[in-house]
């Protein structure tokens, strides 16, 4: 097992690229059981975070703070495991604005985000492609938008929204796949998925696509505004 642990501080240590109030940081793992931790939470932002990682059980964490960060995490297998537990994980908590994420996971895998109260038009992508899939994210700030993109059999997506949106619409397949559109969008192919998508705040717009058999939709909104309003497609 390998084990990288960066901060802000020894990023910039190392590379000598300038103070740790905008540090980047990139991990490249090969193998089995690698473990990441990136911790840019000194930042005033305009910090980027790449975690690449090729091979099974394979953990990814990265925390920021302050505006316009970046997190990019790919975890690819070398090949396929046979075990129940998720072959990588994958978590990462914002605080800011306009911060961008995108995850990119293949095998059994699982990936939880958090852009918390602090954040204001941040973006996250999360694309899975393999059996046992779980997705799980929440934006409590405004202006958020989201999606999720699952292949393969029994997976389960979680999205939940409390802040207001500024963009009220469905999202298309599209702005699932580029996070164009303030509000969530679950885009599911493949048999037995779960979808959830949960919104507190005015102006949610909401978006499911399911394609495949005993799929199962949920949207619930909370807010007041008459351009909130959700759309579930099923065709399996």
């Amino acid at each position: 097992m390998k084990k990288v642990f960066l901060t802000g501080v020894s990023v910039a240590a190392i590379f000598a690229a300038g103070p740790a109030i905008a540090s980047d940081s990139v991990v490249t793992q090969d193998g089995l059981s690698n473990d990441a931790t990136v911790n840019q939470t000194g930042s005033t932002g305009d910090t980027d975070s790449t975690v690449t990682q090729i091979g099974d059980n394979n953990v990814a964490g990265v925390t920021q703070s302050g505006d316009n960060n970046n997190v990019t995490i790919s975890q690819t297998q070398s090949f396929v495991s046979t075990s129940d537990d998720p072959s990588n994980s994958a978590t990462v908590t914002q605080e800011g604005a306009d911060g961008d994420l995108t995850i990119l996971q293949e095998g059994n895998n699982s990936a939880s985000v958090t852009q918390d109260s602090g954040s204001v038009d941040d973006d996250a992508l999360i694309a899975q492609l393999g059996d046992d899939n779980d997705a799980d994210l929440t934006q409590s700030g405004d202006s958020q938008a989201t999606g999720i993109l699952q292949v393969g059999i029994g997976n389960t997506a979680t999205v939940s929204q409390t802040g207001a949106g500024t963009d009220p619409a469905i999202p298309t397949v599209e702005e699932v796949l580029t996070g164009e559109a303030d509000g969530a969008g679950i885009a599911q192919l493949g048999n037995g998925n779960t979808a959830s998508i949960s919104q507190a705040g005015i102006n949610g717009g909401s978006g499911i696509l399911q394609l495949g058999n005993d799929n199962v939709a949920g949207t619930n909104q909370t807010g007041t505004s008459s351009s909130s309003f959700s759309g579930v497609v099923q065709t399996g």
